[in-house]
């Protein structure tokens, strides 16, 4: 699950810039479906949807002591988990036979919200790194990943990998910071306001200081190297990918494993009403991709563009 994947910047939706070739790659050997919705634009409700198969009010409940932090306040929104009465699906997989393991980014789906149910191994130490670590993200779990699925060969395995890379702030690796540099897009001469108050209507201050240093900010900024930023994480992200899908071949795992590819919510760039964040819903937040790459390749190459969730 690539945390934060906007459908609309990437290639294989369309997008103007070249943002993931190696998943345009595997499409090909790969069902994809165009038109998918995710049912909450952040995080912890999203998951809990896929995770439970309920919708995400289910998964709103009053706090845990047990789970609860000391220093986290109970504030409205730590309250979408995942219940404890809950059946997840690692639950019911890990009641089958088979094992079970998470690798975990993004705190906002770890333990202390319950997502650790039904999992044998849950694995958060890539949400330790820094953001503004080159070698965090999906990058670090690589090893993690394939080490532990060629552990299990034989037996029924089930790994959920939640890679944090393009989430904000937009902090992309030298190897790939100035990709789109220069290009049409990247010309753009676009001002939005800044503001501290939300995302919506203005460009947050936290996201323009990575830009814009310490110090006053000015009333209004270019936004276009925010979106460059993004789509310059968008593709290094792809570029492990194609890493992983590499490794799972030269292990001889891929053709014996059901491999999907989406995310839990998108990213909006500068949309009047929500500017460079999530948590609205709108379309850049809750369309996201969805990559289905079947045994063998089977049924690769096809596009479903009915609506699913």
């Amino acid at each position: 699950s690539l945390d934060t994947l906007a459908a609309g910047h990437t290639s294989l939706h369309g997008y103007a810039r070249r943002t993931t070739p190696n998943l345009a790659a595997l499409a090909a050997e790969a069902v994809v479906f165009e038109r998918c919705l995710a049912n909450a634009p952040w995080t912890s409700p999203s998951y809990a949807s896929q995770f439970t198969g309920l919708l995400p009010e289910s998964s709103w409940s009053a706090p845990d002591p047990e789970r609860t932090r000391p220093e986290a306040p109970d504030e409205p929104w730590r309250r979408w988990n995942v219940p404890a009465a809950r059946v997840t699906l690692a639950e019911t997989l890990l009641a089958a036979g088979y094992r079970t393991a998470a690798f975990i980014d993004n705190p906002m789906c770890g333990a202390v919200f319950g997502f650790e149910q039904g999992f044998e191994l849950f694995d958060a130490s890539a949400a330790a790194i820094p953001a503004q670590d080159p070698a965090g993200g999906l990058r670090a779990q690589l090893p993690l990943v394939l080490d532990w699925l060629a552990a299990q060969r034989g037996a029924p395995a089930f790994a959920f990998v939640n890679a944090l890379d393009v989430h904000e702030p937009y902090l992309p690796a030298a190897r790939v910071a100035r990709q789109f540099e220069g290009d049409e897009l990247a010309r753009s001469e676009e001002q939005q306001p800044i503001g501290r108050d939300g995302r919506f209507a203005v460009v947050p201050e936290r996201q323009a200081r990575t830009l814009l240093g310490a110090g006053e900010l000015p009333a209004r900024m270019r936004t276009a190297p925010l979106v460059e930023r993004y789509d310059a994480e968008i593709l290094d992200l792809d570029a492990v990918l194609g890493e992983l899908v590499a490794g799972l071949r030269a292990r001889g795992l891929l053709d014996e494993l059901v491999l999907v590819i989406s995310a839990d919510h998108g990213e909006t760039m500068g949309a009047p009403e929500h500017k460079f964040g999530h948590g609205t819903q709108v379309e850049a937040v809750l369309h996201v991709p969805l990559v289905v790459r079947l045994p063998g390749g089977a049924h690769g190459g096809t596009r479903v563009r009915t609506p699913v969730q």
